[in-house]
């Protein structure tokens, strides 16, 4: 368990590293400081985070889908 846990202390994935728009990093307490409440659409087949614009990739866009 302690090797795991000296991994994952390590861990440095900058924000957009996962389409969440997330990255890794974590702080004293464990707590992963790059992770964050976001806003995901299924767009051509794929998870694409749509909210916040800081967390979406490059070209994505919220996609209006009117209720029928």
């Amino acid at each position: 368990m302690d090797e795991l846990r000296a991994a994952a202390a390590k861990m440095d994935k900058p924000l957009k590293s996962y389409a969440t728009g997330f990255g890794v990093k974590f702080d004293a307490k464990f707590q992963n400081t790059r992770a964050f409440p976001t806003l995901v659409q299924w767009q051509s087949g794929k998870v694409v985070t749509v909210y916040p614009k800081d967390a979406t990739q490059p070209d994505v866009k919220l996609v209006n889908v009117p209720r029928k």
